[in-house]
């Protein structure tokens, strides 16, 4: 078994393990485009550590243990989750999934976007101790916001919001954004049931306020920190920590499948890191307050000199993006469905 271990753990599983069961299984679902993921428990309530065997159709193979079996959950959006429990004398696997009750509202294409201007907290760490830097923040936050400018000129028409005249609409959205940042899994995302919405009335309220004045679909939100360490504590730390650096969330997924990984394991929340530049990004459409994209990642730090390194690091972020700027359709009931 071989495990690379940096931001996102991709583990691709070969025949013949000690104490193992190796099975090859081909996973089906009726209709496909299911997101299919591995649990070694009944309990298949997402979490950390979750492993991604991919969409459906697919055929994996599937490590078991000794006398045991394992659960396969399947989520597609607009049809209830589906758990089954597969044998390791399984060669194939096909599910019926059933529509949700209840309408599932789709999104229109976003034409218009608004970027609010990055959240970007710079942390100077020492020995003795560590402090904000302010100025550091705002000019690493205009490096990002101009090279996320640069990314998306050619794709959506975008607005400048002022936050001497949005300032209160922005303190709310910022609250939920920042919340969902944190809860929503950019992988499961397009896969969930129902997309999620911002919380709270107030954000929502703000929302519309936000779209009728800029007249913008949807908004994108991103926010985060680079840690920087001085001279002394890198000394200090030579043999004891090495500096890793990762990509987000959806190119690792996307890499790890596009190379024939057998499974993929993740975590859903950024890890405490020692040196680099931690973002987590956000687009909410502004006509139903849905979250229709995120993503997140650690990367190293962009220094203020290098604006080219801001464009690998946001081109990375933006992954999958442009696909969600597109219309989403809600399911249709198939022939067969009453």
């Amino acid at each position: 078994m071989v495990v690379m271990t940096c931001f996102v753990i991709m583990t691709c599983v070969h025949p013949a393990v000690a104490g193992k069961r190796n099975v090859e299984v081909v996973v089906e679902s009726n209709p496909p485009g299911a997101m299919v993921s591995v649990h070694p428990t009944a309990d298949t309530e997402p979490g950390d550590g979750m492993v991604v065997a991919g969409e459906t159709p697919l055929t994996k193979t599937f490590r078991f243990p000794k006398k045991s079996s394992l659960w396969l959950r399947f989520e597609k959006r607009g049809y209830d989750p589906l758990t089954v429990e597969i044998r390791s004398d399984a060669t194939r696997v096909t599910v019926d999934l059933a529509l949700l009750d209840g309408e599932v509202i789709g999104s229109e294409p976003v034409t218009v976007l608004t970027v609010v201007t990055p959240d970007l907290m710079v942390i100077r760490r020492g020995f003795a101790e560590e402090r904000e830097d302010e100025s550091a923040g705002e000019a690493v936050a205009a490096v990002v916001a101009r090279a996320i400018a640069d990314r998306l000129a050619d794709k959506v028409e975008m607005v400048e919001v002022n936050g001497d005249e949005q300032g209160d609409n922005l303190r709310r959205l910022w609250r939920d954004a920042k919340s969902q940042m944190e809860l929503v899994d950019p992988i499961r995302l397009p896969y969930l049931p129902v997309l999620p919405t911002l919380e709270s009335r107030s954000a929502r309220t703000a929302l519309l306020e936000l779209s009728e004045q800029t007249g913008a679909d949807a908004v994108l939100f991103v926010a985060g920190k680079t840690n920087l360490e001085t001279g002394g504590m890198k000394a200090g730390k030579i043999g004891i920590m090495a500096v890793g650096t990762a990509s987000s969330f959806a190119s690792g997924y996307s890499n790890a499948m596009a190379n024939g990984h057998d499974l993929f394991t993740y975590n859903i929340y950024l890890p405490s890191f020692a040196e680099g530049l931690g973002l987590e990004a956000l687009l909410v459409d502004a006509r139903n307050s849905a979250i229709r994209w995120a993503n997140k990642g650690l990367w190293k730090p962009i220094p203020l000199d290098r604006p080219e390194m801001a464009d690998a690091v946001v081109a990375d972020l933006l992954s999958g993006l442009k696909d969600h700027l597109a219309s989403i359709e809600p399911p249709e009931p198939s022939e067969e469905e009453p």
